[in-house]
């Protein structure tokens, strides 16, 4: 399993930056996309990843999100995407 580490703020100002974040890889693998060391979180996470589940999809990848922040784990629920986006509990603080 590959592990990729996020790092500093997933928001609107960030997220292009993050977007290529899968782009080196190829599967069959399972990536798992650890946010623990993401600080600040808005809805433009969502949006980031939504796009790295179709870009995981699309390279035939299984992508796992571990340690969310609990503000991503708040966002999913609101948009009820927690079953799209299956994320393990929150990072403790």
């Amino acid at each position: 399993m590959n592990t990729l580490t996020v790092n500093g703020e997933l928001t609107m100002q960030t997220a292009r930056q993050h977007l290529p974040l899968l782009d080196h890889l190829r599967g069959p693998a399972t990536v798992s996309i650890d946010l623990q060391h993401v600080g600040t979180a808005d809805s433009a996470a969502v949006a980031v990843l939504l796009h790295w589940q179709r870009q995981a999809r699309s390279l035939g990848l299984t992508l796992e999100i571990a340690n969310p922040p609990t503000a991503i784990v708040r966002l999913l629920q609101v948009y009820g995407l927690q079953a799209l986006l299956p994320a393990a509990p929150p990072a403790a603080a």
